[in-house]
């Protein structure tokens, strides 16, 4: 609504000038090339040629005016990173992003059909804005980088971004004898707004049934060794953020709101584990 008014305003300035100065040019014109302006030329050139720049004075003041104005009521912006991904941009704040990533991923490019520039794989604002929701849940990093050392132990956690639904991690790492330990974290605030606080935590041993369940959809999932991203976007949905860690290698995929297939299935598993009913699930 501002940036109308402001149109408007630069619109109205804009349109005033140039009235006064086809008014002033009218009639600078009409006494310029009048019966005596060969006269007025010849023996008045100073002010001769001073009135011609008069009359152009207005205009050039218009359109400086209106370009200004323009650009500051509508600055340039770049296309949003999520629905193509693939300019490079460097993550700003180390602190701020907990070190959730690796910065490999705001290096990659990707590019959709859509869309006439590449983004990031990972932009600064989904690294913030993901990085957020693990910070409330007190989630780890699963970058090699922030690990003591190499740890051979495998760990997978999918992160449910819903936009108007509680935020939702599911962590599955394996312990000693083939088993794998999950830790669920709900969160009180919105997927696409504040994460809020810790509002439901489970953590337990999966059974030899869910573990060969989940074993299978991960299979399905190719271990997560998929494309990190894909072009299906669109405004209101939920991103399904996946990550693993298998020694010192680290995998990330990021689905937005799949209705079916391999990283759906996957995301449905790991959520079922947790026991909690979902009232929207998308």
């Amino acid at each position: 609504m501002l940036k109308l008014v402001a149109l408007a305003f630069i619109l109205w300035i804009t349109a005033t000038l140039v009235a006064t100065w086809i008014g002033g040019l009218r009639t600078g014109v009409a006494s310029l090339i009048g019966p005596y302006v060969r006269v007025r030329r010849q023996t008045h050139p100073v002010s001769y040629v001073l009135a011609l720049v008069l009359l152009f004075i207005p205009a050039a003041i218009g359109v400086g005016s209106s370009v200004v104005g323009f650009k500051m009521a509508f600055p340039p912006q770049w296309i949003p990173a999520p629905p193509a991904r693939g300019y490079a941009e460097p993550i700003s704040s180390a602190s701020q992003l907990a070190g959730y990533f690796p910065s490999s991923l705001t290096l990659a490019t990707y590019k959709c059909a859509e869309f006439p520039k590449a983004v990031p794989l990972l932009s600064r604002t989904e690294a913030a804005w993901y990085s957020g929701h693990l910070t409330a849940a007190g989630e780890p990093s699963l970058t090699p980088a922030r690990e003591s050392g190499k740890s051979t132990q495998k760990v997978y956690r999918f992160t449910w971004l819903r936009s108007f639904d509680p935020p939702i991690i599911v962590r599955i790492q394996d312990g000693s004898g083939g088993i794998f330990v999950m830790t669920a974290s709900r969160l009180s605030g919105k997927g696409g707004y504040e994460p809020g606080t810790v509002d439901a935590r489970v953590e337990r041993t999966l059974t030899a049934s869910e573990t060969a369940q989940f074993r299978r959809a991960l299979a399905g999932a190719n271990e997560l060794k998929l494309k990190a991203v894909t072009c299906d976007r669109g405004s209101d949905g939920a991103e399904w953020i996946f990550e693993a860690r298998d020694g010192g290698a680290y995998r990330y995929v990021n689905r937005w709101s799949p209705k079916s297939g391999p990283m759906h299935t996957l995301g449905t598993v790991m959520l079922s584990f947790t026991g909690w009913p979902f009232d929207a699930d998308y």
